[in-house]
Parts: structure tokens; C-alpha cells; sequence
């Protein structure tokens, strides 16, 4: 008996009949369940790569290659090279997290070459933000691993503001919060974003209360000098931007006229009012984190807000007593705010529902 010839268009033809979609999906779904990994040797397996990566680092030392600026360069470069070359050739997690940290130690290198190489403090936080963002266009180009180039970008708004406080220009710190929320605004209501564009996004939205801890930290804690500083163009800048996406979202400027807007405009008035910075971002967060479910941002958004709501009342320049007042009499207004808003929502539902 001898065996047909088949063309490759016949062959090509009989195949789902010899092995059906659905049971080649559940055999393909099969093999990868079997070479999934158990989460203990994942985890051994990144703290492998970075000890890796930390025993590369005495050994470069024991060369001399520290001792000098272009040593300290050149080796930050291999470094980055390297980092950038790993993280290219595989995605299993040993090589991820080898590239992670030889990234890290190559940013490190990079930064102590322009540190020895400058006398001026100054100088060096003015050199070490305009090197950061290098790096980070760098990092964001050619590196592949998701987490490195979230922290190069986070570095970004961090040195530019600790810049500014060295040089004592904490008026300046309102440009780095009017630029994140701005970005912030934009990007996560872009509902065509690339996603390539979702680590800038998620960089963006955790640097503003970042930076905004910062602020408030220095503002009335250890920055004492820092005290004449007003808070208000920040807070009346992120409480329009608060209301201007969320009108964006609801319909424009018919959403004015709805009693809910109407109420959460007035809490929104008055905390920007108090100059509640942390506050706004918060609640910036937190409608994000709404608007996009984002579960791991809410988190985020409602530990920031517990921070910022303790800070803002140690704050207060008033009495103990008359604090609990006013943290208990808060409470009771927004539950009652709460309730209401809640109502009239409910009842605006069935009368739309009923036209």
C-alpha cells in the first residue's frame, strides 16, 4: 500500500481535523503549567544574581578601578553596558535580576566618577540630576527589565528636587509638582496610551506624593528654614487639575450642576484652601486608581493618604483638644457629605433609567 502524496495545501487542510483547536490549546496550556517553576527556587534564584553582582563589586576594587574619576566612569559604563546586554538576552529571573542590579551598581559608579571629579556641593547636585536624566533616557531606551527603568525615572524628580533644596530655592519644588501632576493628568487619562508609555506613567503618578512627602517633611519638620514657604500655588494648582479630571471624565462642563460634583468641589475648595498638598495628590491618587482599576494603586493612594492626613494635623497650629474637635467634626461632615452624595447619585440612576 503505498502512502498518497499530499501537497502542502492539503496537508495544511487536514490538520484541524486530525487535532482539534481546543485540544492542542489545552496541550500547549499543558506543557506550560509543566515548566513553571516553584516560587522558593524564583526567589533563590534572584538573590542568586544579585550576590552575583555583589561579589563583582570587591573584586572591581581589588583592581584599583575605584580610586580614580575615569576608573569610576569607565567601570559605571561596563557596567550600564552590561546590565543593558543581560537584560536583552532572556527574561528568566536570574538574568532579570543579574541585569537589575548591575544596572543599579552602574548608575552608582557613574554618579561617585561625577562626585570625585567636583569640589562644589552645589555643582554636584546640579551635575548629579543632569546626569540622572541621561541615564534615564539611556536606561529607557535599551533596557528591557520594567523595574529599572521605573527607577531610573522616579531618580529623575528626586535629584532635581533635592537640588533645589540645597541650592534654597524651595519655590522651585512647585515647577516639579505643576510638570508631575500635569504628566500625571495626561497619561492616565490617554485612553490610547502605548504601552510603552506605562512605566513613564506609573513613574510620574509615584513621584508626586514622593516629592510632595518631601516637601511637607522638610516644610514643617527638619527644613526649618523652609517654613516661609507657601504651600498654596501647589495646592490650588492640584485641586484644579483634581476637578478638571474628573469633570473630563463625567460628561464636561454639564457635570457642574450635579449636586455630587457640587459638593466634592466645595471639599476640594477648602482643602486647598488649608494648603493640604499631600491631601490633593491622595485623592489624585485614589481617583486614578477608580478611573483605571488600579488596585495596587488605591493601596498606595489610601497609605498616602493616612500620611498626609497625620502630617496635616500635627500642622496645625492650634490646641490638642481643639484638634480632635476638628478631626472628629471632619469625620462626621464627610460621612454626611458621604451619604448625600451617595443619595443623590442613587436617585439621579433611576431617574435616567426611568427616561
Amino acid at each position: 500500500m503505498k502512502t498518497p502524496n499530499l501537497t502542502w495545501r492539503e496537508l495544511a487542510e487536514r490538520v484541524p481535523s486530525l487535532m482539534p483547536t481546543e485540544s492542542l490549546h489545552q496541550q500547549l496550556q499543558a506543557l506550560h503549567a509543566q515548566e513553571e517553576k516553584p516560587w522558593i527556587v524564583t526567589f533563590f534564584s534572584g538573590v542568586g544574581a544579585w550576590f552575583s553582582a555583589l561579589f563583582l563589586l570587591p573584586f572591581l576594587a581589588m583592581t584599583g578601578a575605584f580610586n580614580s574619576v575615569p576608573g569610576s566612569a569607565v567601570v559605571g559604563l561596563m557596567l550600564l553596558g552590561a546590565a543593558i546586554a543581560v537584560s536583552r538576552s532572556s527574561t528568566h529571573v536570574f538574568p532579570s535580576q543579574l541585569a537589575l542590579s548591575l544596572l543599579l551598581a552602574g548608575h552608582a559608579m557613574i554618579h561617585a566618577g561625577v562626585a570625585m571629579s567636583l569640589d562644589s556641593e552645589k555643582l554636584f547636585f546640579e551635575s548629579l540630576t543632569i546626569t540622572q536624566v541621561i541615564l534615564a533616557a539611556v536606561t529607557c531606551i535599551l533596557f528591557r527589565g520594567i523595574t529599572g527603568r521605573f527607577l531610573s525615572l522616579v531618580a529623575v524628580p528626586a535629584c532635581a528636587a533635592t537640588w533645589l533644596i540645597v541650592l534654597q530655592q524651595p519655590h522651585g519644588l512647585h515647577g516639579i509638582i505643576a510638570f508631575l501632576a500635569v504628566a500625571t493628568g495626561f497619561l492616565w487619562t490617554w485612553k490610547g496610551r502605548p504601552d510603552v508609555l506605562d512605566v513613564v506613567a506609573w513613574a510620574a503618578i509615584l513621584s508626586l506624593p514622593c516629592v510632595v512627602l518631601l516637601i511637607e517633611l522638610l516644610h514643617g519638620i527638619t527644613w526649618w528654614q523652609m517654613s516661609s514657604t507657601p504651600l498654596w500655588p501647589s495646592s490650588l494648582m492640584l485641586g484644579a487639575i483634581l476637578l478638571w479630571l474628573v469633570a473630563d471624565q463625567h460628561g464636561g462642563l454639564a457635570v457642574w450642576s450635579r449636586p455630587w460634583f457640587m459638593g466634592f468641589a466645595v471639599v476640594v475648595v477648602i482643602i486647598a484652601a488649608l494648603g493640604a498638598v499631600g491631601v490633593l495628590v491622595a485623592m489624585l491618587l485614589l481617583y486614578m486608581a477608580r478611573s483605571r482599576d488600579e488596585p495596587g494603586l488605591s493601596v498606595i493612594g489610601h497609605l498616602f493618604l493616612t500620611g498626609f492626613l497625620v502630617l496635616f494635623y500635627y500642622a496645625l497650629n492650634i490646641s490638642l483638644a481643639e484638634k480632635s474637635l476638628l478631626v472628629t467634626g471632619s469625620g462626621v461632615l464627610f460621612l454626611l457629605l458621604r451619604q448625600m452624595l451617595g443619595r443623590s447619585e442613587t436617585l439621579s440612576s433611576s431617574t435616567e433609567a426611568v427616561s
